[in-house]
This record gives structure tokens, C-alpha cells and sequence, in this order.
């Protein structure tokens, strides 16, 4: 399920997925102290307008191991193995996201998959670790957008709108 709505992108509960557009700009900028004690990724979304480029900004951002094969099923596995960066909460803030996959949309479904795949994973890995927390990880990624409201952007990424 992806989340347009006003849901935790800070816990560990579905939606894992979350869009907010140029309606909530003032108050996400509030919310900077809500991110103690959560690895925060920030990704440029212009940088992600292919599989290429998305594989390399999180390749970057996420420190994936050299032996990263850049397709599908190798991102899944490096994003449900991050040994490298233990925390008991992510959150992937995607900027720009309107032009996520923008020359690529196909892959959108599958990158979207993933995505929620890796937020499963991590809600119920109990016991994952010492490092974890031994308790679910919140796994989660808010697409953001000053171009498009929070709907809008919800339709563009998951295909829904032209």
C-alpha cells in the first residue's frame, strides 16, 4: 500500500511507502527533529530518472558492497542486508521525486515492489540483531515533491497518471 496521506514515515507499521507534494513543503521542514535516532538517505530524484541512475545514487548512498550486480533482485537483497548500517529506523527521503524513473517508467512497479518488499522485510525481522534493536525495523521511503501535490505525485509514481 503507498501512502498520499498524512501516515508515520517513522515507524515500523504499513505504509512503508509514503508521498507528500508541494502542500506539505512548510511542515515537513518542522520535522527535522523528529529524525534523531534514524539513519536518514536523502536522494535527488533529477539523479534517478533511469534504473542506472537510481541504482548508482543508492549504490552511493547507501555504501552497497563493490559487488552490487545493478539489477533488481541484487538492490533487493542490498537493501534487506545492510549490515554496514545498523539503526533500528531508515528513512530514504527521495527529492525531486516527479522525475523518479521519469525515462524509464516501466520499472516504476518494480522499483515500487521493492520498496515495499524491503519495508516487510524489516517490520518483521524481530530479533534481527543487537544492532537492530532485537525488535521490527522501520524501513520506509517518502517521495517528495515541490511540483506536484501529494495525490499527483502519488498517481505519477505509481503509474496511475500520465
Amino acid at each position: 500500500m503507498m501512502s498520499s496521506t498524512k501516515g508515520s514515515a517513522f515507524d515500523a507499521d504499513r505504509p512503508w511507502v509514503h508521498f507528500r507534494g508541494k502542500e506539505d513543503m512548510e511542515s515537513l521542514a518542522e520535522l527535522t527533529p523528529a529524525f534523531s535516532g534514524i539513519r536518514v538517505f536523502s536522494l535527488d530524484g533529477a539523479e534517478m530518472d533511469s534504473v542506472d541512475g537510481l541504482f548508482g545514487c543508492y549504490y552511493s548512498e547507501f555504501e552497497f558492497p563493490p559487488y552490487f550486480g545493478s539489477n533488481w533482485p541484487a538492490f533487493e537483497e542490498c537493501l534487506t542486508t545492510l549490515d554496514n548500517l545498523p539503526s533500528r529506523r531508515y528513512l530514504t527521503i527521495i527529492h525531486h521525486a516527479h522525475n523518479v524513473l521519469a525515462g524509464d517508467r516501466r520499472d516504476l512497479k518494480t522499483y515500487l515492489r521493492v520498496l515495499n518488499s524491503a519495508g516487510r522485510y524489516w517490520a518483521n525481522a524481530p530479533g534481527i540483531g543487537r544492532e537492530w534493536g532485537d525488535g521490527p525495523v522501520a524501513f520506509n521511503t517518502l517521495f517528495l515533491s515541490e511540483k506536484y501535490s501529494a495525490t499527483e505525485l502519488s498517481l505519477l509514481i505509481n503509474g496511475d497518471h500520465a
